[in-house]
């Protein structure tokens, strides 16, 4: 069971992504932002850790019985959250069209997503990443995020 989980994640990964005529700070940027799902999935979390601020928040938007909601926690939760799922739930998240966007010091990454637990289609929206540039290195300081469970228009694999 645990292979054909692993080979489910294979197979709904993104492909490496091109470099798209993007600047080398777009795409270090981007390459955060790729290898931390990347290490979602392979429950990775001294990778997770280390691509973020240690002070860096998660708020989800969503509608619940009608209203909008926001929920908000620490990384560290998120992070906890990954640790303790179940070896046999491998947790994917698929993005597509990047939008990178840097000023200074400062970047933005936009893009669309689906999330699976193994196989199974959980939720789409769209993810936010606000990073930082720390020394050399690109870190993450904030993630927004919305869910839902339709209007998902994840690309033909």
């Amino acid at each position: 069971m645990r292979l054909m989980t692993a080979l489910a994640a294979t197979l709904l990964c993104a492909a490496p992504l091109a470099a798209q005529n993007r600047t080398p700070d777009e795409q270090a940027v981007l390459d955060v932002v790729v290898r931390l799902f990347d290490a979602m999935r392979t429950r990775d979390t001294t990778f997770m850790r280390a691509a973020m601020d240690p002070n860096a928040r998660l708020t989800s938007s969503a509608v619940r019985q009608g209203q909008q909601v926001l929920e908000s926690s620490t990384i560290n939760d998120w992070i906890m959250g990954v640790a303790r799922a179940p070896d046999s739930l491998v947790l994917i998240e698929r993005t597509w069209n990047h939008e990178v966007r840097i000023d200074d010091g400062l970047a933005t990454v936009w893009t669309p997503y689906a999330f699976y637990i193994g196989p199974r289609f959980s939720h789409c929206g769209v993810d936010s990443f606000q990073l930082v540039k720390s020394g050399t290195a690109w870190k993450i300081v904030a993630v927004s995020d919305t869910r839902r469970r339709d209007r998902c228009n994840e690309p033909a694999r």
